[in-house]
Order: C-alpha cells, then sequence, then structure tokens
C-alpha cells in the first residue's frame, strides 16, 4: 500500500468496518489512538468534504500555511485552491454527483491529483492530492475524504514523479523480471533446459535456425551444437551438476557462452548465450535458462578483423625489414661508387698499354657491377630504388622477357601466355617490370624440378569498394598472373616468402632476394601481390599494378655511349659528400677531366664556401649529417637563385624526399656511379651555363 494512501485506510472504514472494531473496545481504541497520532504529528494536510464540496474535516497540518482547520469548515473546497485546481475541483464534483445514481466513477479513486493550493498569504504551492469517496447507507455519494501532500514547485514536482516514478519501477522489478526479461530479448531466443540439458522450452524465434519450437523441444544438446560447442557446454555445466545445490555456487553460476548452433539445413550460426540457473523456492536448481542471441555476422567480422590485422602486421614487419635493407643498400652503394671509379681509372690507364692486366680488371669491374646488382634488388625490395617510370604495355614486358626463356625452362617445362588483348598501359618502370616477371618465373620453375608448366596471363580488372581488403584499393588494374604446376606451399612457408633472404632452396642455390624484390618492385609501383598456394596444388601469383590513362610511346632506340673526352673548358666544380672515399674519387675523376674542384664534407662548409666564391656546379649527395643535399640546394638559391645544382643518391627515401627533388627539377645522378656517368652527368648538368 502506498505510504500516502495507508493513513486514508485508517481514517475510511465502512459503517460495517466500524461496528466490527466497536465490538472489540481494545483494537477500537489502539486505531483511534493511530488516528489521533498521525492527524497530530503527520505534515501532509487530511480533510473531507460533503457532496456539495464543503469542508467538513481539515487536520491540524493545515496551520503550517496559516490556516485554521475551525475556520476552513463550511467553506467549499475550492476557496483555498488556485482558479485552475479549483475548476479540475468543481468538475470532479460534477462527474461524482451526476455519473450514476451511485457517485461511482471509474478509476476515481486510482488517479492522483496535481492542485496548486493557496496560503493564508495568497502564495501558491502545489499539492499531490488523493481522495475516496464517502457513501451514505444507501449506497449514494455522501462527500470524499482525501489527503493532500505539499510537493514543491513545478520542478520539484517533476523530481517527485521520477522518484515516484523509479520506486513502483524497483517494487515490481522482481515480480516482473521473467516478463521484462521476455521484452527486453523477443528477438533473441530464450531457451529452458533441464539438468539432463533436453530442451523444455523455446521462444518461436527459433525459427532463425530452420526449427519450429516443437521439432527443435525433441533435439538433444548435441543436436542442437556442433561437437566444440557441445564440449564447451558439457565443461561448463554437465562437470558442475553436483555444485548446484551449494547456494554460493548458484550466486556465481550466470555464464556467457559463444556456441555454434546447427540448422536444419545443415549450416550452421554463431550464438551468444546467457545462461543461469532454474531454482526453486528453497534455492535448488531444477533447470537452464539460456538468453541467445545470433552473433553470426560478429564473428564473421572479427575473422576478417583479424584477417586484416594479420596483412597490417606482416605489411609493418615488410617495412621494418625495408629499412633495414635500405639502409644497408644506401652504405654499400657509397663504397661500389668508390670501388667502382677507382676501378674505371685503373682500366683507362691499362687501356692500350697492359692488356693482360686490362682482363684482369675488366673481372673486377664485373664483380662491383654484380655487388651493385645486389644492392639494387635490396633497394627494390625496400622500395628505395630510382624509377624511370613511363606508360608501358604489360604484354611488351612479358614479350620481352620470353626471349630470355628458352634457356631457363629446359625441355621438360612449357611455358604458356594467355594475354589478354586491348591492355590498359600502367605507369611502371620497364627494367624492373622485367626483373619481377624474371623473378617470379624462375621462382615457378625452380619449383618443378620435374617438370611442369609454368602460365603467364594478364587481364583488366575494376576492384569496387565490395571487393577491397587491407591492401586492395578501389580503381582500376593490370592483373599480371603467374601460374605453376609445382610442390605448391604450406601456409607457414606462403607467409615468410616476400622475407628477404628466406629460401627453400638447399644451401648456395638461392640468395632468398627474388621475391623480396619483387615484392618491393611492386609496392615502390603502388600495386600489391597475392599468392595463392597448397601443397601438391601448384601457386599463383597474382600482380595488381595501376592502370594509367596515357598511351603507351613508340619504341626509340638507345643512343651508344661515346668515350667522354677532357673537356678544354675551365670550370669550377664543388663537391658536397660526407663519405670520404667517394668525395676523394669523385674530386679525383673531375680534376682528370680537366674540371676546377673544391671540396666539402658537409652541408654547412659547403654553404659558406658558395658565400665566398662563385661555382658553375655544386654536386652534392642528398642524405648527409646535418644539414642535407636538398636543404643545401634550398639555401644557396635563396640568394643565388640561379646557382647550378647536382644531386646524388644511392636510394629513394623520407629523408631524400625524392618527390621534392623531381619537383624541383634538379639533375641528379643515381650512386654507385661509374667515371664515365659521372663525366657525362656533369656535363649535362652544365648546359646550358650558367654560374653559381
Amino acid at each position: 500500500m502506498d505510504s500516502i494512501e495507508a493513513p486514508m485506510t485508517a481514517l475510511n472504514h465502512s459503517p460495517e468496518d466500524r461496528s466490527s472494531l466497536e465490538a472489540d473496545s481494545s483494537l477500537f481504541e489502539q486505531i483511534q489512538a493511530f488516528r489521533d497520532h498521525v492527524l497530530r504529528n503527520s505534515k501532509d494536510i487530511f480533510w473531507a468534504t460533503d457532496a456539495s464540496g464543503n469542508i467538513t474535516f481539515a487536520s491540524a497540518s493545515i496551520g503550517f500555511y496559516g490556516h485554521q482547520p475551525e475556520a476552513l469548515l463550511g467553506k467549499p473546497l475550492t476557496s483555498f485552491h488556485m482558479p485552475a485546481s479549483a475548476a479540475i475541483i468543481d468538475e470532479h464534483f460534477r462527474q461524482l454527483r451526476l455519473a450514476n445514481p451511485t457517485g461511482e466513477l471509474d478509476g476515481f479513486e486510482r488517479r492522483p491529483f496535481q492542485l496548486e493550493c493557496i496560503d493564508s498569504q495568497g502564495q501558491s504551492f502545489y499539492c499531490e492530492v488523493r481522495a475516496r469517496m464517502l457513501k451514505d447507507a444507501a449506497g449514494r455519494f455522501a462527500g470524499l475524504v482525501g489527503i493532500a501532500r505539499e510537493i514543491g514547485d513545478k520542478v520539484k514536482l517533476k523530481a517527485e514523479l521520477e522518484s515516484l516514478v523509479q520506486e513502483r519501477t524497483r517494487d515490481l522489478e522482481l515480480s516482473e523480471a521473467r516478463y521484462r526479461l521476455l521484452a527486453e530479448n523477443i528477438k533473441d531466443v530464450i531457451l529452458t533446459f533441464d539438468l539432463t540439458l533436453n530442451c523444455t522450452f523455446v521462444t518461436p524465434s527459433i525459427i532463425t535456425t530452420g526449427y519450429t519450437p516443437e521439432e527443435f523441444e525433441r533435439l538433444t544438446l548435441a543436436q542442437i551444437l556442433t561437437e566444440a560447442s557441445y564440449q564447451v557446454m558439457c565443461e561448463r555445466y554437465i562437470n558442475s551438476m553436483r555444485s548446484v545445490t551449494d547456494p554460493q555456487y548458484l550466486i556465481r553460476s550466470r555464464e556467457n557462452l559463444e556456441l555454434e548452433v546447427r540448422c536444419k539445413d545443415g549450416r550452421t550460426l554463431w550464438a551468444e548465450f546467457r545462461t543461469s540457473f532454474l531454482r526453486d523456492d528453497a534455492g535448488v536448481a531444477r533447470g537452464i535458462l539460456a538468453v541467445g542471441r545470433n552473433i553470426t555476422d560478429r564473428k564473421q567480422a572479427e575473422a576478417e578483423k583479424a584477417g586484416m590485422l594479420a596483412e597490417l602486421m606482416q605489411a609493418q614487419k615488410m617495412e621494418s625489414i625495408g629499412r633495414l635493407a635500405g639502409g644497408v643498400a644506401h652504405d654499400f652503394n657509397n663504397m661500389l661508387t668508390a670501388m667502382m671509379g677507382y676501378t674505371d681509372l685503373l682500366g683507362a690507364k691499362a687501356s692500350g698499354t697492359a692488356p693482360e692486366l686490362l682482363k684482369e680488371i675488366d673481372k673486377l669491374r664485373g664483380i662491383c657491377e654484380r655487388a651493385a646488382g645486389l644492392t639494387k634488388q635490396l633497394l627494390a625490395f625496400s622500395r628505395r630504388q630510382m624509377l624511370n617510370k613511363r606508360p608501358l604495355d604489360v604484354n611488351q614486358s612479358i614479350a620481352a622477357v620470353d626471349k630470355m626463356l628458352g634457356c631457363l625452362a629446359g625441355a621438360n617445362i612449357a611455358i604458356e601466355n594467355d594475354l589478354a588483348a586491348n591492355l590498359w598501359p600502367v605507369n611502371a618502370d620497364p627494367v624492373n617490370i622485367e626483373q619481377v616477371l624474371m623473378n617470379l618465373i624462375i621462382n615457378a620453375i625452380d619449383a618443378m624440378p620435374s617438370g611442369g608448366r609454368v602460365t603467364i596471363s594478364t587481364a583488366n580488372r575494376t576492384l569496387k569498394s565490395t571487393a577491397l581488403n587491407a591492401q586492395r584499393t578501389p580503381g582500376q588494374f593490370v592483373v599480371l598472373s603467374i601460374t605453376d604446376t609445382g610442390s605448391g606451399m604450406d601456409a607457414a612457408t606462403r607467409e615468410a616468402i616476400f622475407e628477404p633472404f628466406f629460401t627453400t632452396k638447399p644451401q648456395g642455390q638461392g640468395t632468398g632476394l627474388g621475391l623480396a624484390t619483387a615484392y618491393g618492385i611492386v609496392k615502390q609501383h603502388e600495386g600489391w601481390i597475392e599468392v595463392e598456394s597448397e601443397p601438391g596444388c601448384g601457386s599463383t601469383f597474382r600482380i595488381y599494378l595501376p592502370a594509367c590513362q596515357e598511351q603507351v610511346a613508340e619504341e626509340t632506340a638507345r643512343p651508344v655511349f661515346s668515350k667522354i673526352e677532357p673537356t678544354s673548358e675551365s670550370r669550377h666544380i664543388l663537391v658536397v659528400e660526407d663519405e670520404p672515399q667517394v668525395r676523394e674519387l669523385t674530386v679525383r675523376c673531375l680534376k682528370l677531366y680537366g674540371y676546377q674542384v673544391s671540396e666539402a664534407a658537409d652541408g654547412q662548409t659547403a654553404l659558406k664556401l658558395a658565400r665566398q666564391q662563385d661555382y658553375d656546379l655544386v654536386f652534392s649527395d642528398v642524405i648527409m649529417p646535418g644539414m642535407t643535399g636538398l636543404h643545401l640546394a634550398e639555401k644557396l638559391r635563396e640568394y643565388k637563385p640561379d646557382c647550378r645544382i647536382m644531386l646524388t643518391s644511392g636510394h629513394m627515401d623520407d629523408k631524400s624526399q625524392w618527390p621534392l627533388i623531381e619537383q624541383m627539377g634538379l639533375p641528379f645522378l643515381a650512386k654507385p656511379f661509374s667515371v664515365t656517368s659521372l663525366i657525362d652527368g656533369i656535363g649535362r648538368a652544365l648546359k646550358p651555363e650558367q654560374s653559381c
């Protein structure tokens, strides 16, 4: 019973109730004393009226608002209410008198009223009012008895109402728990099981599995769940049934389980079950309640996310290894530049005078070129090599490689082409694409020691957003595929094949850089490689290269390089290089060919020299400690805009800022360089003639 109604019950007994109470004088006296105590001490206002609405009783608590109870007797109840509230009171009295002969009005006694009252000073205050009808001996409406409680201003009124709602909600929570659970999870599946795990009840939403509730209830748990999920259920519950009478166990026996459910058509779906024991009044477990929610989409999304995360981690690992490889190649290129340069100088001295010595020097030069090729592979893997991109027909690159495959494949290996007509052009470096082709085809041939078939195919493909993953991007691509019928690869091998120096070949038969180089080149061309392979089923490598809009240019014959003669013109060149061997070689070569040369080991020294004297050309390394070559070029052009500058480096990376070098249009010479390429590059950089 509501606290505001309890005193009313004590005040409003029927004649029969009073007669019964009067028969027991002791009980009657106790009730009367309780009523008097309530009327004297309660801050609520108790009141009564006749059928006309005139006040017949007002409790002493009305004095809190400046009114005297005796002064109100006989006055209309509306006399200490604001007009709007008074109108409500008049309307209710009218309805009570006219509704029917007995004065009953459906729901009247269950409705609280919020009325604005007036104190003796004319100030208003809000009350919540509850009333009950008084009836005479004939059962006719004879008046009202009620109680009014102040609830403050409108803001406080709202707070009180919210508190009342919360209070009533708490009171209803226990009795309505099962109904609320059903209402909140109506789209989910609600099931009950006995302690032998036989289904005893299931909601109609089980139809998502293809079963009707009646069909599902006839299934055993072993039929409902997949084997793995059934084992999980057994471990969680069957092995714990001996403890179900332990109250402490029952408290902690709620579980969240993700189980795989069998559908009627053979499919499976994943469901998350919130489970708990059903207990009797004594606290003994009698069954299990489970609420299941379909999480198949979530599980699939989690699996896709895990796959994408694995791909991302692999890409990050490859990037880290690439940075290491690029750093090694950069240092190695500096050493190779000195080795190749001095070899060229030695060869120039021996030319025409010592033929036998010249042969040995040629061998040394060949070793240097092989070492340079190794650094190019490292740079290709690390995506830091210089590219000479142009619109390219990949089919033409395949045709160029075909000429070299005859001696590589052998008689027991067939190489077939399946090339698409009207293939889109790609913006690529032809030499690098041919290297990728060679590396992948050689890898395929090596996977077929007993013979087989290699198929090279091309196709145009447009990727939309629905076909993307961690490395795929939308757009138009040329897909180059190399498929072999070899031994195939397991998952562990597939994950490692693009790592540098990883190889499955016997020691001495592979560097482990072939696929790593292909990976780096393709990444540098803003593409990617996808691999499909299973042990015994061969392998397919698919290379995705972005298509471009430019047309492929006609092939022109490459110019034959002629011998460089020492210049007869006097030019002054400033060489800026932090590596002593490279700087010494460069200075010596330029002096040998008739140039006047100054040198600096860093950018700051070069900047000081350039401010003191004009140079026809500044030839600077890009990556140096302190001030980079690009930063030096910017400083020089701040006060000498017409300064001629040529840069050199062994690779492209964040430090070298290659895109900015291209944007500034600065001449560039890639390391390692030969003496001939150095002199030729310097000569081109000095035309047209400008001073620094």
